[in-house]
């Protein structure tokens, strides 16, 4: 019977599940729409049918071949309440606004009990306290057992391990970087016990066998898990990752030799997040771009046109570009101070492929914002970019052309799921698939040598420089 690990990530547009034979060879086997809903006006991960159709996969593919390893990563921030092995509530998408309203309503008791330096993250609405703390009091959920991430739901219903990888944990509000524990002051003051919680472990511990002897490994929060995969693909160890899905999360890792990663605020304002990496003393840093992908869709929905191909075709041939500003709800610039996209100054006789264009510019402004801000703490040899949007190659070189660096780009986009892969392969301490793999895993380099970006986004520059929110 062939041998196959298998990685599955459950993201906020679709759900992708790969597999990594013990030649390093990837197949992706399953890509479909995670399905969610709206339920009094608030939006949900339908995960009652997530779990069913993860568990006939799974029992499917079990009569098929062998498999060595699963480990699955998810979007952060939504939590799953559990009792007895089986889920009681789906979980609240981890954008919905409806946990504002908590955020606001216990803000001095959050502020007293948890800040920068604790928590590594902003105030801000979307962590998985405020949606517990929701879920308790405004549904019938009571005598659960744990709250759990949806990469650690499934490991759960399979094995009866409640275990949070670190990386879901900074994303929880209840949880101290430094200390690499729950952070106990936070869930006194909302009655939270921290046995309901779990147990802490890295990326690539192992969780649990289920009634058939599969093993399960621990994967995280969607984009530190493409991290975690990177961090064992580049050559240097230093090195930059963009992260290009619905959102985007541009990342590094970093060594702590003293306490200099010991913020009191964020390192980048208005948001910086710092946050546990993959073993003690390691920490990733990162800012992000709430809007990338979904900035884009947003956009071809617009012009009623999603056909990129044939949008960058009709953008070389422009001859003069109109420029203007855009501004979006929670980018590196104006964090919460604006909501919405909004478009400032937009000429009456703009093209459809400008409006492509601009919203390009706008993306590579800031993730060259954020970059300059990491390398402030980091040496940087290597940038990578993964994610369905870094297949747009007309992007992605006027990214390198911002940055003046050449960018990888690996043919498999799918980094997060490789990721998850990778949690397993190591867990498993299979070093003979990890090599394979690694060898397997071309990746295409796109130099900085484009065109005029740089041109336009000095325009930009002045715009913002000009405007204050």
């Amino acid at each position: 019977m062939k041998e196959i690990y298998l990685g599955f990530d459950i993201g906020t547009t679709n759900t992708k599940i790969i597999s990594v034979d013990p030649g390093g060879n990837i197949n992706t086997i399953e890509n479909f729409k995670t399905r969610k809903y709206s339920k009094n006006d608030v939006e949900y991960i339908d995960l009652f049918f997530l779990k069913d159709r993860i568990s006939e996969f799974i029992d499917k593919i079990k009569t098929e071949y062998r498999v060595l390893g699963i480990s699955f990563s998810s979007i952060g921030e939504s939590v799953v309440p559990v009792k007895n092995g089986r889920l009681l509530h789906d979980p609240i998408l981890w954008y919905d606004i409806c946990t504002e309203k908590v955020m606001l309503k216990y803000e001095k008791i959050i502020k007293e009990n948890n800040d920068y330096s604790i928590s590594g993250v902003r105030f801000n609405y979307i962590y998985s306290l405020y949606k517990i703390i929701w879920m308790k009091e405004n549904l019938d959920i009571h005598n659960e057992d744990y709250w759990l991430p949806i990469s650690s739901f499934f490991p759960y219903i399979f094995t009866g391990e409640a275990v949070w990888d670190y990386s879901q944990a900074c994303r929880s509000y209840m949880f101290d970087i430094h200390e690499r524990k729950w952070h106990k002051p936070i869930l006194n003051a909302f009655d939270i016990p921290v046995e309901k919680l779990g147990k802490l472990e890295y990326t690539g511990s192992f969780i649990g066998r289920d009634n058939n002897e599969l093993e399960y490994y621990l994967s995280g929060h969607d984009h530190i898990t493409g991290l975690f995969a990177i961090k064992q693909l580049s050559k240097t160890g230093n090195f930059i990752y963009q992260s290009m899905g619905s959102s985007s999360v541009v990342a590094a890792v970093v060594e702590e030799k003293e306490n200099e990663l010991h913020f009191t605020e964020a390192f980048m304002k208005p948001k910086g997040t710092t946050g546990v990496a993959f073993k003690d003393r390691q920490y990733y840093i990162e800012s992000s771009l709430r809007y990338f992908g979904k900035l884009l869709e947003w956009g071809t929905n617009l012009i009623n046109c999603d056909d990129f191909d044939f949008l960058n075709r009709e953008i070389e041939e422009l001859q003069n570009r109109q420029i203007f500003q855009i501004a979006v709800n929670a980018d590196p610039l104006y964090g919460d101070r604006i909501s919405g996209i909004n478009l400032i100054d937009l000429p009456v006789d703009f093209k459809r492929e400008e409006l492509i264009f601009n919203l390009y510019l706008y993306l590579v402004y800031m993730s060259r914002l954020i970059t300059e801000k990491l390398q402030e703490y980091c040496d940087i040899d290597e940038f990578f970019c993964g994610g369905g949007c870094s297949k747009n190659n007309y992007l992605i070189r006027m990214l390198a052309e911002a940055l003046n660096k050449p960018i990888k780009i690996f043919k498999e986009s799918e980094i997060t799921a490789i990721g998850a892969i990778m949690s397993a392969i190591t867990g498993r301490g299979d070093e003979n698939t990890k090599k394979e793999l690694i060898n397997k895993l071309n990746y295409t380099i796109l130099q900085p040598n484009f065109g005029n970006t740089n041109e336009y986004l000095n325009k930009l520059d002045g715009f913002y420089k000009r405007r204050n929110f």
